[in-house]
C-alpha cells in the first residue's frame, strides 16, 4: 500500500517533466491508485476477520488477508472510492466530462452498495466477534445500515442533471456511514475482538507528547490544504489548469 501510494505521487512529477509519455504515466497513476485502494480494503478485511494474537504478538501469516472477507472488503473500499472520484468529477470538471462522471457514479454506487452488503453478511457469518456487537448494538448498527441502503439508492437514481455538490456529498455520507459502524463494531479494541484499546496503548506521557505534536501540526495542515483547494476553486478550465 505505501509503495502504491507513493508511485502515485512520483507519477505526477514525472508526467509534467515527461511531455511525450503522459498517456504512460497517466496509466501508472491509475494502477497505483488501484493497488493501494485494494491494499487498504485487505487490511480492513483481515483486521475484521480475525487476526491471530498470542500472548500480545501477532502470530499469524502474512497471507492471511488473502482469504473471502479481505477480498470482498478490498473490491468494496475499490468502488467506495470510485464513488467519490466520480462525485469529485462530477462537481469540478468541465462540460465534457459531465456525462461521464454520471456514468461512472451510477455504475460504482451500485457496486459499491451490492459488494458492501456482501460484505456486512459474509463477516456477520464468520466472526463471532461481529455477531456479539449486533446483539449489542442492533439496533444502532441496523438504522446505519438503512441509511447506508437509501443514500446508495438516491445516488444511483439521481438524475445526470442533479446539483453537482449532491453526489459528492452523498458519496462523503456513504464513508461516514460505514466508518460509524466499523467504529462501533470494533470498539474498544484496537486489534478486533484480540487486543483491546487499553491494553495497546503507550504511557501518558507518550501520549501527552503526541497530542502536543498533533496539536501543532493540524493546524498547519488544514491551513494549507484549504488554501490549495481556495487556489484550485470552482471548475477545471476546458483546456486545463496548465492553459
Amino acid at each position: 500500500m505505501l509503495l502504491a501510494l507513493g508511485f502515485r505521487g512520483v507519477t505526477f512529477e514525472f508526467r509534467v517533466q515527461s511531455k511525450g509519455h503522459r498517456r504512460a504515466w497517466d496509466v501508472a497513476f491509475g494502477v497505483g491508485s488501484l493497488v493501494a485502494a485494494l491494499m487498504q480494503g485487505l487490511i480492513v478485511g483481515g483486521l475484521m476477520q480475525g487476526v491471530t494474537v498470542q500472548n500480545r504478538h501477532f502470530a499469524g501469516s502474512v497471507l492471511d488477508i488473502f482469504r473471502p472477507l479481505p477480498t470482498i472488503s478490498g473490491a468494496t473500499l475499490l468502488f467506495g472510492y470510485a464513488v467519490l472520484g466520480a462525485g469529485w468529477l462530477k462537481l469540478k470538471s468541465n462540460v465534457s466530462l459531465q456525462p461521464f462522471a454520471s456514468r461512472s457514479l451510477r455504475v460504482a454506487a451500485s457496486a459499491f452498495a451490492v459488494f458492501f452488503g456482501i460484505g456486512c453478511i459474509y463477516a456477520v457469518r464468520i466472526q463471532p466477534g461481529i455477531r456479539a456487537q449486533w446483539a449489542s448494538h442492533g439496533i444502532a448498527l441496523a438504522c446505519l445500515f438503512g441509511l447506508f441502503v437509501i443514500a446508495a439508492g438516491t445516488l444511483t437514481a439521481l438524475p445526470g442533471k442533479s446539483r453537482t455538490a449532491l453526489p459528492f456529498l452523498i458519496g462523503l455520507l456513504l464513508f461516514v456511514v460505514g466508518i460509524s459502524g466499523t467504529a462501533l463494531i470494533v470498539f474498544p479494541e484496537i486489534v478486533p475482538f484480540r487486543v483491546s484499546l487499553w491494553d495497546a496503548s503507550s504511557s501518558s506521557t507518550s501520549q501527552g507528547l503526541v497530542m502536543i505534536g498533533a496539536a501543532c501540526v493540524t493546524p498547519v495542515v488544514l491551513a494549507y490544504s484549504a488554501f490549495a483547494y481556495w487556489i484550485f476553486r470552482g471548475r477545471t478550465p476546458e483546456n486545463g489548469w496548465e492553459a
